[in-house]
């Protein structure tokens, strides 16, 4: 191989390094926007310890229905403004949970839930309450608390599933709670 053939393989080489590191910018960029979660303002606040709260019964009736409603939405893929079984968002699931397990309207997006009930320690949290992370700059996500760590919502990567607050992304990113009082229901 000549001198100018080497030049030549090295100049492809390069050129080729250079798409593939452009692209992995781009792959970067896209993984980062669609783990901004649900957008919305909102106030800052510290992130809190998680602890478990003991059961009452009317709690333990309020996790069977979040139990319940993972049953029904399992798998659902995550849609940005989407409220139906072909894709929802994280504010969509917490409307229509509370509309169908609680009897409850609640507001539509995140930044509405963050509005509704009052703040509480993540060590009072409880089954049903509104949690809140801080996935971005501007980037907000949300989930209803069931027990002992986990957390119901929409994930942007895998659809409505269970999650740990435990685990480090969702600890580093917790922001605030939101205590709604609901009405006693028997609907199982």
């Amino acid at each position: 191989m000549t001198f100018s053939a080497h030049i030549s393989a090295w100049r492809r080489h390069r050129r080729m390094y250079s798409r593939s590191r452009s692209h992995t910018w781009l792959l970067a960029a896209l993984c980062i926007a669609l783990l901004q979660g649900c957008a919305g303002n909102g106030v800052t606040e510290p992130p809190a310890v998680i602890s478990v709260q003991p059961h009452t019964g009317t709690e333990q009736q309020t996790v069977s229905q979040l139990y319940e409603l993972h049953r029904q939405w399992r798998g659902t893929p995550y849609r940005y403004g989407g409220s139906s079984r072909n894709g929802i968002d994280c504010s969509a699931l917490i409307q229509n949970g509370f509309r169908q397990h609680f009897n409850q309207e609640l507001p539509r997006t995140t930044e509405g839930l963050l509005t509704v009930g009052d703040t509480i320690a993540a060590d009072e949290l409880r089954a049903g309450d509104l949690v809140f992370f801080r996935t971005g700059s501007y980037g907000r996500h949300a989930g209803i608390y069931i027990e002992n760590g986990r957390f119901l919502h929409a994930s942007t990567s895998k659809g409505v599933m269970i999650s740990d607050m435990k685990n480090p992304y969702w600890k580093r990113h917790y922001w605030t709670a939101r205590r709604i009082e609901r009405p006693v229901t028997t609907d199982s």
